[in-house]
């Protein structure tokens, strides 16, 4: 079973949208939505989020790398893709990401513990502190 049939239409539109992705989706008609969507992330909880081509692809898929939850973010043409991606660790996203290219690449090869009503245009947070080690540890309001 694919997860479009999984989902009853409901999640997981779009081509190759959700392809070896490992997690749970709500079957909210909101939740990876669009051309690979989602597509290689590692994500426990996607809700109302994730829409948009090639959002959330490869989310915090790193060899380490494990998501927790995202709620009503990563709105937008690659939103949030690659995000922590290397060996990364994203915690929470929550109202946030929502603009084409927004948290795209952010702490790629490092850590996001929360990022919180923030980074809601196009092409922002993007890239942000994409090569420290240590990441982001929060992002709110921004």
């Amino acid at each position: 079973m694919t997860c479009y049939e999984a989902c009853e239409g409901r999640c997981c539109t779009g081509k190759d949208a959700c392809k070896n992705f490992t997690g749970e989706i709500c079957k909210d008609g909101k939740s990876c939505i669009g051309d690979s969507s989602c597509q290689g992330a590692n994500v426990a909880l996607v809700a109302k989020s994730c829409q948009g081509v090639g959002a959330c692809k490869k989310l915090a898929a790193g060899a380490s790398g494990n998501t927790i939850r995202i709620r009503s973010s990563c709105i937008g043409g690659e939103a949030c893709a690659y995000a922590a991606y290397a060996n990364g660790e994203i915690e929470s996203i929550i109202h946030s990401c929502s603009g084409n290219k927004a948290c795209n690449r952010a702490a790629f090869g490092g850590r996001v513990k929360l990022i919180e009503e923030g980074c809601n245009a196009d092409t922002a947070c993007n890239n942000a502190a994409m090569n420290n080690k240590n990441g982001i540890l929060w992002i709110q309001n921004a």
